[in-house]
């Protein structure tokens, strides 16, 4: 269905996910967009980034760079909630890419320079060239950051075209934030682990796997993740067993109370929990 609507001084128009959306102004206008988006978007987000890919269309932002970021950022239990499957999804797809890549004769394998934290929040240190690379790591410009750092828009265009790298697949655009494939050849072009041979007429054995992090800081942030995740089954569990008696605790008042208190860093939609919490109470 096609709709229309009129938006009047003060109204806020809201459009959901795979919404086409357009707009004219009737008149003399002054208006503003935002993109925002709640946890309930993260799979919503998955399937533009594989739509993107299919299109071989350039993406605003890297999805996967975007996930490892509230990965490393929001340590809050609903986050991980909402994060956990499709983050394990992109990186074990990826990493069993990888090592079909490997098994068929590329190169090397190696980790990108560079730090997987902070592409949403990166604070500034002070030291001008640090704080340049965390200014557009993410393809960003913040205009707050900008006047902190007293420089110009062009000045900002300049810096970010003369450390430009390549962090987008040549053949579907996709992001290679996690995995890519690296030339020793043919320089600044980059495939992300499906595109590796078709990426350059190089053969295998002139690439270079590059990871984001070791396998084992991969296998580190996902059990960190799911862990969070897992925190309200868990609780879930202990609390069950406690009201029915089969796990008393050694000290009744102090660890009850303590439990009580850990329900409370949970998602409030999660009703069944804070049913047991009243029980406890």
């Amino acid at each position: 269905p096609v709709c229309r609507m009129r938006q009047r001084a003060g109204e806020f128009m809201l459009t959901f996910p795979r919404a086409y959306h357009g707009g004219f102004n009737m008149g003399f206008n002054v208006a503003e967009s935002c993109n925002f988006a709640l946890e309930d978007w993260i799979p919503w987000g998955r399937k533009s980034d594989v739509q993107y890919r299919h299109l071989a269309r350039a993406q605003v932002f890297s999805h996967p760079g975007f996930l490892i970021s509230l990965a490393e950022d929001d340590g809050t239990v609903h986050t991980a909630m909402w994060l956990a499957d499709d983050l394990e999804r992109y990186i074990n797809g990826e990493a069993l890419a990888s090592k079909a890549l490997e098994a068929c004769g590329i190169s090397a394998r190696r980790v990108m320079e560079g730090d997987a934290k902070g592409i949403l929040s990166n604070a500034l240190t002070g030291n001008f060239e640090e704080d340049i690379a965390s200014f557009f790591f993410g393809k960003r410009v913040c205009s707050s950051r900008m006047k902190k750092m007293n420089l110009s828009m062009a000045d900002m265009r300049r810096k970010r075209d003369e450390d430009a790298v390549a962090d987008e697949c040549t053949i579907c655009r996709g992001s290679t934030y996690l995995f890519q494939v690296a030339c020793k050849t043919c320089n600044k072009i980059v495939g992300c682990v499906d595109h590796a041979r078709e990426m350059c007429a190089c053969p295998l054995a002139n690439k270079v796997l590059e990871t984001r992090l070791s396998e084992a800081g991969f296998e580190a942030l996902l059990a960190d993740v799911r862990h969070r995740a897992n925190l309200p089954g868990i609780w879930l569990e202990r609390a069950s067993s406690i009201l029915l008696c089969a796990d008393a605790p050694t000290n009744p008042p102090k660890e009850l109370h303590a439990l009580v208190a850990e329900a409370d860093a949970f998602p409030k939609t999660l009703k069944h929990v804070f049913a047991r919490q009243r029980e406890l109470r």
